[in-house]
C-alpha cells in the first residue's frame, strides 16, 4: 500500500470534518473544534504546522444522535466508529475515519480504521470542586485502565512459556476491555440530568484538572477559517484557549513544535 504523506493526511481529515460540518449544519447537530485544532484556526487559520490531527467536541445527546445517525448518511467521505457500532473498537470516545484510507494503531488486536477525526463528548461535571476532584479522579484512574489494556509491552517472543502467558494475559485483557470503556461512558453520564454548568471534554481526565470550563463558553458555535474551509467553533474560543494553553498567541520553542503521533496511513486498494 501507498503511504500519504503528512500534507494528504491533513486534506483527507480536512475533507472528513467537512462532511460533518454540511452533516451537521444540515441536521441541527452542535459541534465544536477543540484543543489544538482551534488553535490552530485562530492563531494559524488552520493546522498547526507541526501538528496533524483534528479534535472536536459535541454535547452529549448531539454526540450520541451523530453516532447513531451519521453512518445512514451514506457519506462519501467519511464514517464514524466507536465502541456501540464496532465491538473491536478499543477506545473510550469516537473518531470520524476518511473511507478511502487505512490507519492501524499501535495498539493491541488493532481495528482498522481511516485517516480520523477525534470526535469528543461534552458532559456535565460536579458543581463542587471536592466532588470534580473525586468525580476525576474516577475517571483518570478508569482512563489509565484502558491505556494499559490497549497497548502491549515487550515481552521476550523466544520464551515459550512467556509467550504463552502473554497469549492468556492478554485474552483476558480484551474481553474486559469492553467493559471498561462501558463504566467510562456511564461515568462520564452521571451528571447528564443536572446541568451544573461545567463541562469534561473526554480526554480531561488525563490533565487532572478539575477547574472544568463553562458548559456557556461553547454556547452558539460561530464559524472559523480552517485551512479552505469555515468550521464550528466556542463562542468563547479566547477564554477556553486561555484556560488550556495560557498565552496562546505565543507559539512554543522549536524544540517543542512536534508530532506527537507515529502512526502510519495508507491509500485503500493502492
Amino acid at each position: 500500500m501507498v503511504e500519504l504523506t503528512v500534507e494528504e493526511l491533513k486534506k483527507c481529515q480536512a475533507e472528513a470534518l467537512k462532511e460533518v460540518h454540511d452533516y451537521c449544519i444540515k441536521n441541527g447537530i452542535k459541534y465544536y473544534m477543540v484543543y489544538g485544532t482551534l488553535l490552530g484556526a485562530v492563531r494559524h487559520k488552520g493546522y498547526i504546522p507541526w501538528d496533524d490531527d483534528i479534535d472536536i467536541a459535541m454535547p452529549r445527546a448531539d454526540y450520541e444522535r451523530f453516532i447513531k445517525e451519521f453512518n445512514s448518511s451514506n457519506s462519501d467521505a467519511a464514517y464514524v466508529v466507536d465502541i456501540s457500532n464496532n465491538s473491536d473498537y478499543y477506545l473510550d470516545f469516537a473518531k470520524v475515519c476518511h473511507k478511502n484510507t487505512v490507519l492501524i494503531e499501535h495498539v493491541y488486536k488493532p481495528t482498522p480504521i481511516g485517516a480520523y477525526i477525534d470526535l469528543f463528548p461534552l458532559d456535565f461535571m460536579p458543581e463542587s470542586e471536592e466532588q470534580r476532584a473525586e468525580f476525576s479522579g474516577k475517571l483518570f484512574k478508569l482512563k489509565k485502565k484502558l491505556v494499559n489494556k490497549n497497548y502491549t509491552p515487550p515481552y521476550d517472543k523466544n520464551n515459550p512459556l512467556k509467550i504463552a502467558a502473554h497469549i492468556v494475559v492478554r485474552t483476558l485483557t480484551f474481553a474486559s476491555r469492553k467493559k471498561t470503556i462501558k463504566k467510562i461512558d456511564e461515568l462520564r453520564k452521571t451528571y447528564i440530568n443536572n446541568n451544573t454548568g461545567l463541562v469534561e471534554i473526554a480526554p480531561g481526565a488525563f490533565l487532572k484538572n478539575v477547574n472544568s470550563p463553562s458548559f456557556d463558553s461553547f454556547g452558539e458555535p460561530i464559524l472559523i477559517q480552517f485551512e479552505e474551509y469555515m468550521f464550528c467553533a466556542p463562542k468563547d474560543y479566547d477564554f477556553l484557549l486561555k484556560k488550556w494553553y495560557g498565552d496562546y498567541m505565543t507559539p512554543p520553542p522549536e524544540a517543542e513544535r512536534v508530532s506527537h503521533h507515529g502512526f502510519k496511513v495508507y491509500w485503500k486498494n493502492s
